[in-house]
């Protein structure tokens, strides 16, 4: 009995059998009637759309690995991993983009792995000076990240700009849905931000900021004119990264 064998697969990276020069001048020449019947005067008939149909084809062809039928009609594995790629890509530079215009606008900051010694000229600014001068914000706040019916909460993600930042998002919302948060909501920063502090509105019950930073620092927080103090050590957020929390 003699055996059905399968024709060997092509290695990877090798161009397809069908991408080869006939097929491309089947492409040039079907492309060649259409414009020809379109440009010289020739009625345009039904062919003319079989004709760029063909082109379109033999071009695409090439680019498609394997295709089936299914419940959802055809599907082209190849063509739809490249746009799925494309997709990527495109919310890749959008999250960049996102990220460069925060670092324009407000700067990279955070606690530096060596802190800063503090100016002990004088003993007058020892005792203005904060408890650790390479985080100022740290118990100026109340301490606590919910208090008066309001929360702030933050999550640090990795940048999609450098390996050694981070992009730090910051929320404060009202915890009793009886008394809304409104107005506008003061952020205090490491002082090493560009601008710091920074207000934002409260936009449908939460007031929002995107930030870059190198290391962990806590921030404080003003709602309600100034009436709410909130305080939140970004160094203590669980699922941030580790070079993050410890720098």
């Amino acid at each position: 009995m003699s055996q059905i064998t399968e024709p060997p697969k092509p290695k990877e990276g090798t161009p397809s059998p069908l991408a080869s020069p006939w097929l491309r001048a089947i492409a040039l020449v079907a492309l060649g009637l259409a414009v020809g019947q379109v440009f010289f005067g020739l009625k345009i008939e039904t062919t003319t759309v079989y004709l760029v149909l063909i082109a379109g084809v033999a071009l695409v062809f090439p680019e498609i690995q394997k295709f089936s039928f299914g419940k959802d009609g055809l599907s082209f594995e190849r063509f739809d991993k490249r746009l799925q790629q494309l997709d990527q890509k495109v919310d890749a530079v959008r999250a960049g983009a996102s990220e460069l215009s925060n670092a324009i606008t407000s700067g990279v900051g955070g606690k530096t792995a060596n802190p800063a010694v503090p100016d002990s000229a004088s003993v007058a600014a020892e005792k203005l000076a904060p408890a650790d001068p390479d985080d100022p914000q740290a118990g100026q706040w109340g301490g606590k990240a919910s208090a008066r019916d309001r929360r702030v909460e933050a999550k640090v993600l990795p940048s999609s700009l450098r390996d050694d930042w981070f992009k730090i998002e910051l929320a404060v919302e009202s915890t009793n849905p009886n008394k809304p948060l409104t107005g506008t909501v003061t952020f205090h920063l490491h002082p090493s931000f560009r601008e710091n502090p920074i207000t934002r509105p409260v936009i449908g019950g939460r007031a929002r900021l995107e930030l870059l930073g190198w290391g962990a620092f806590t921030v404080g927080v003003e709602a309600d004119e100034g009436i709410t103090r909130l305080e939140i050590n970004l160094a203590g957020i669980a699922d941030a990264p580790e070079a993050f929390r410890t720098r």
